[in-house]
């Protein structure tokens, strides 16, 4: 890993007094079997106060040779605030090279469905109507107004001319009545883009044994990204900390 590209922005967010249940650093590892683990760090734009995140967020993206992929939505930033798009996090990747991966997150806050897929369509890679068909999937119905805050995240890499990708992020309490009906409809999801559902469907079968219905348990968010045309997207389920609590089969 490398912290040089951190340590490039590392005064933009860090702070010493932060906002109180805002985190200032967040340290993600991520690990497959076989393979090198992978490390982030999640990073706070809005450490020096609410006014001066897009300020901050401009000047993170100029140091980190990010000006000019981050230009079609730095433009975009006060009009995407008014209209109820919070920036939320700014992820960089650890690894050396060019290749790492610069994130943000946006908040939304209550809209419309058609509102919420904003951010996203700024991506290249983003298909606007197959993410109209996960939302629908997963919220359970086609329109109406979100209010239990989703998230987009827009990734960036050096020499792009905007955010190469978009990961959406579906919450799900306040949403499925059920973790039974939570998984129900992710693998409905997973059906629509060809991916097989059994080995997701037995794993929340497991988590969802005995829960009552009104408890959404141990899901909280789905996240969904398109990558290509005729290419299954990418689907993640986030789970509660506390499904970890106690023995897992």
């Amino acid at each position: 890993m490398s912290i040089e590209r951190y340590l490039d922005v590392e005064d933009l967010f860090v702070t010493t007094t932060p906002d109180h249940y805002r985190p200032t650093i967040w340290h993600p590892l991520a690990w497959q079997p076989g393979e090198r683990p992978h490390y982030k760090v999640y990073l706070n734009p809005q450490a020096h106060g609410l006014d001066r995140t897009h300020e901050v967020m401009a000047e993170a993206m100029h140091r980190l040779g990010l000006a000019k992929a981050w230009e079609p939505v730095g433009r975009r930033c006060e009009e995407l605030a008014l209209r109820g798009h919070e920036m939320e996090f700014f992820a960089l990747d650890l690894d050396g090279g060019s290749a790492s991966r610069v994130k943000v997150y946006f908040r939304h806050l209550p809209m419309t469905m058609d509102e919420l897929d904003t951010v996203a369509a700024l991506s290249h890679r983003h298909d606007p109507v197959r993410a109209a068909r996960a939302h629908a999937v997963i919220y359970g119905r086609d329109g109406g107004t979100v209010d239990n805050e989703p998230m987009t995240c827009l990734a960036f890499r050096e020499g792009g001319t905007g955010p190469k990708e978009a990961n959406v992020y579906l919450r799900l309490p306040g949403n499925a009545r059920s973790d039974a009906e939570a998984a129900a409809r992710i693998a409905e999801l997973m059906r629509i883009e060809g991916i097989d559902p059994r080995p997701h469907t037995e794993a929340l079968r497991q988590l969802a044994a005995g829960a009552e219905e009104g408890d959404t348990g141990a899901q909280e968010l789905c996240s969904y990204r398109t990558i290509a045309p005729g290419v299954p997207a990418h689907i993640g389920l986030y789970l509660r900390f506390n499904t970890y609590a106690g023995p897992v089969t």
